[in-house]
């Protein structure tokens, strides 16, 4: 008993104080790409910035409609389509905290005429505090 509550222990303390952006990936009946976007909040961010790479963007649609559209109370996102990168903004007017645990940013589609499988990856991403101070962010692609 006493060795399950140590593991548990040091596998709880290796999670606190990070920020973590997670893409999970997959591919949709028919061959569209899928992807889903978290962002795992320690509980000190106001407001981050997370870019997706698009690849071989000439050819992809991409459908964002469901873009952020469950944030915690008081966020506001903007989620657009740029150089060849989905770019997703989720911000707080009041500079209210990021709830600490996951916050699910979207699902994101993404066609292809050939309907291949692509691999899709982080971009540089910003998080800040209400001071407008960088914090460290990391990315895990799955």
């Amino acid at each position: 008993m006493k060795k399950i509550f140590i593991l548990i222990a040091g596998l709880c303390s290796g999670f606190a104080g990070a920020n973590e952006l997670v893409l999970t990936t997959s591919q949709a009946k028919g061959g569209a790409n899928m992807f889903a976007l978290d962002f795992i909040s320690s509980g000190d961010a106001v407001d981050l910035v997370a870019r997706v790479n698009i690849p071989d963007a000439a050819l992809a649609k991409v459908n964002h409609s469901n873009c952020a559209k469950s944030l915690p109370a008081g966020f506001t996102s903007m989620c657009s389509v740029a150089k060849g990168m989905l770019i997703v903004q989720v911000f707080n007017s009041d500079l209210s905290k990021f709830p600490k645990g996951r916050v699910n940013l979207g699902v994101f589609t993404v066609s292809y005429p050939d309907a291949k499988a692509r691999s899709f990856t982080f971009a540089m991403n910003d998080l800040s505090d209400a001071k407008s101070n960088l914090l460290k962010l990391d990315t895990q692609a799955q």
